[in-house]
């Protein structure tokens, strides 16, 4: 077998299993891109730095940017798209509740203003909010500290955080 042809891969992405042919270099955020048209997911510094790629991988926030597709095989992911897209009527893809929670919440307290770190920062929070479901402001802190907000609106993301958490039955 040629290591570096293109190789089948089939993992689960929002509820729905997909089976992509990949390079291996291929990294999971350009097959979640480019591959699946799943574009919520961004790719900003492609070296981990900044964590607007960040997606769940089997419940983990992981930087997809440097996650290879290979890796993934077998895995469930969770992408921002299973939040108000999904929810929408007539969507195939399986609505997330906390995604769902975060992304209502986000708009709600104004957690975006150029918003191109809010998918990172959802996912990311999103992993919080399913194991912790009354984090404290430096629970939040901590778990969103690898993604980066070019804006500075940290006090409306942890606002954010913070009513998705209440509407979820959290603190």
């Amino acid at each position: 077998m040629d290591p570096y042809a293109p190789q089948m891969v089939t993992f689960t992405v929002n509820g729905t299993s997909q089976t992509l042919f990949v390079e291996p270099r291929e990294t999971l955020a350009i097959a979640l891109r480019e591959d699946l048209g799943l574009v919520g997911t961004k790719v900003a510094c492609n070296r981990m730095s900044c964590g607007a790629c960040t997606v769940l991988i089997d419940g983990a926030p992981h930087e997809s940017c440097q996650y290879l597709a290979v890796w993934a095989a077998g895995k469930t992911i969770l992408t921002t798209e299973a939040g108000l897209l999904a929810a929408a009527p007539g969507s195939k893809v399986a609505a997330d509740p906390v995604v769902v929670a975060l992304q209502n919440a986000w708009l709600q307290q104004d957690g975006g203003q150029c918003c191109f770190c809010s998918p990172g920062n959802i996912m990311a929070a999103a992993a919080l909010l399913k194991n912790n479901k009354t984090p404290t402001v430096d629970d939040i802190k901590t778990a969103l500290s690898g993604n980066i907000c070019r804006c500075g609106n940290y006090p409306n993301i942890i606002a954010s955080v913070q009513l998705a958490a209440k509407s979820l039955g959290g603190g």
